[in-house]
């Protein structure tokens, strides 16, 4: 018996070796893709994340570089927090508690102007009046959203307009787990108009998918952060150089992805018969409570009963070796 459990343990092995083998694949297809077009970590971070599944990538998302106008991303997500948490009302017993016209204002504007002129009409410095009224505004946001250590925080970051994709996948999941609460500010960006050529472009895989994204260029550099609307929906933060490809490279990147979690999922059909529903849908879409985790418990389970098929015949011949021992 014992010979039987210690068989049964290495075919466990051997299935869990195939899933990990299962799962590297995109990594293998990414990294290939880094190499074949010689980007490294001056000029290229990718961070990946698939809401349904928990599949992940990253390359180089400890650098900082220039975002451009991504980093009213996080600024407007304070605002928002703050607003829900009811941080904007009046003390109670001062006369605009009783007030019913009582609105917060930044420099006599109301968060609602503020935020249009800001996302929609690209008003940069209503975005910097906003910031500045924020007391240590990077720590603040780094501390609500970006969870980088003190080691990862560097000049770049609290004296330039940087950085990094670890940053702003940690604000993605943010807005991925707490969709109740940002879904209108994502509404908002999702009606700036966007021109193709970044993570959506011809017919590629990631242009049959609604995709909510915030793109920005600065000093040469191309950052954007998106939500994909795939069979499992993904988070993706991309920054390249231009040198390196820019916009193109971003939307090949996007590509890649998106063509390789269409061969992961089974609702792939499904999904393509409703996609244009869900591109001209004006809503953020969300999945973080779906767990369609689908073709890895399929692949655990023929693994599992594989090894249990395996451990019934070795303990077939046993009895049957055993028996004629007897006779």
């Amino acid at each position: 018996m014992k010979r039987i459990i210690c068989v049964l343990f290495c075919v466990i092995l051997l299935c869990t070796w195939t899933c990990a083998a299962e799962e590297s694949a995109l990594k293998q297809e990414l990294d290939q893709f880094i190499q074949k077009n010689s980007l490294d970590e001056s000029n290229f971070a990718l961070s990946y994340f698939n809401t349904a599944s928990g599949e992940s990538y990253t390359y180089n998302t400890s650098s900082m570089f220039p975002v451009g106008e991504v980093w009213t991303l996080p600024l407007h997500m304070y605002y928002t927090l703050q607003e829900h948490n009811g941080a904007f009302l009046p003390e109670e017993g001062t006369p605009e508690a009783v007030d019913p016209d009582y609105e917060y204002t930044i420099s006599g504007m109301s968060l609602d102007t503020c935020r249009i002129e800001s996302i929609i009409n690209g008003n940069l410095s209503v975005s910097e009046t906003m910031r500045d009224a924020v007391m240590q505004y990077k720590n603040v946001i780094n501390e609500e959203y970006g969870h980088l250590s003190d080691g990862e925080m560097n000049e770049r970051f609290y004296n330039e307009n940087c950085y990094s994709a670890k940053f702003l996948m940690n604000c993605m999941l943010e807005l991925s787990r707490e969709s109740e609460i940002y879904g209108e500010l994502m509404r908002l960006y999702d009606m700036v108009p966007q021109p193709e050529g970044y993570f959506s472009s011809g017919t590629s895989a990631a242009s049959r998918y609604r995709t909510v994204q915030v793109r920005g260029e600065e000093s040469g550099f191309v950052c954007a952060v998106a939500e994909v609307s795939a069979a499992s929906p993904y988070l993706i933060v991309c920054i390249a150089s231009n040198d390196a490809g820019g916009d193109e490279l971003l939307a090949k990147v996007n590509d890649l992805i998106a063509s390789y979690v269409e061969s992961q999922s089974p609702l792939t059909g499904e999904t393509t018969a409703t996609q244009e529903t869900e591109k001209n849908t004006a809503m953020f879409h969300v999945n973080s409570t779906v767990s369609d985790k689908t073709p890895a418990v399929r692949i655990i389970l023929i693994a599992l009963g594989c090894a249990f098929g395996v451990a019934a015949l070795i303990y077939l011949i046993y009895r049957i070796a055993t028996r004629n021992r007897r006779y």
